[in-house]
């Protein structure tokens, strides 16, 4: 079966739930306050409108799903103010959300596979960029994600009033690193916000 990046549809909605619970684990283990509201966000129903918009992308190795994360081509409400720094393209931009992997295949490759095959869908679509948020503490995401080539760019504030360290990866003429887009996802349904 190998491997692949393919968009999730309803019927992997369980198997992204446990990796989305896995890293709430995680994160909690790591002292990380991210992902552990009362809520248990990300909830059902939002990964339910992920799936449903075509936005959730799922990394699967021999059937088995590995890594899953949101990856939006609709501008980021809360992407519009950054403090102490900036964005550093200005123009069209994906975004990527709720990215975890599951606990078997965590510091295995898999969530470099799943990004870099968006990074390179993203790139072929012709934005400049894909952003990306995360907790000031979440130590691993913030080191894979400079390993990725994002740039931290500043702090970004959530609708929740919460603060965020934003990251960008600004394309440029290089191959992007971690794999292509086997199937690549339809992002023509994307751009109807």
């Amino acid at each position: 079966m190998g491997q692949l990046c393919r968009a999730a549809d309803m019927r992997d909605l369980p198997a992204v739930l446990e990796i989305l619970s896995q890293g709430r684990e995680y994160l909690r283990q790591q002292g990380v306050n991210q992902w552990q509201d009362a809520d248990g966000y990300p909830d059902p129903g939002t990964v339910r409108a992920d799936i449903a918009r075509g936005e959730c992308f799922i990394w699967e190795e021999d059937g088995r799903i590995l890594a899953s994360a949101v990856c939006s081509l609709r501008e980021e409400s809360t992407y519009r103010h950054i403090v102490q720094g900036a964005w550093k393209p200005q123009g069209p931009y994906a975004v990527i959300h709720r990215a975890a992997s599951a606990a078997s295949a965590r510091r295995l490759g898999a969530m470099s596979r799943l990004l870099g095959a968006l990074l390179d869908c993203v790139q072929k679509k012709g934005l400049r960029s894909v952003r990306i948020d995360t907790h000031e503490d979440n130590r691993p995401m913030r080191c894979f994600l400079k390993r990725m080539g994002f740039l931290e760019c500043g702090i970004i504030r959530l609708s929740s009033g919460v603060l965020r360290v934003a990251y960008e990866r600004p394309f440029s003429a290089q191959k992007q690193e971690g794999g292509t887009c086997q199937n690549p996802p339809d992002y023509g349904k994307l751009d109807k916000s």
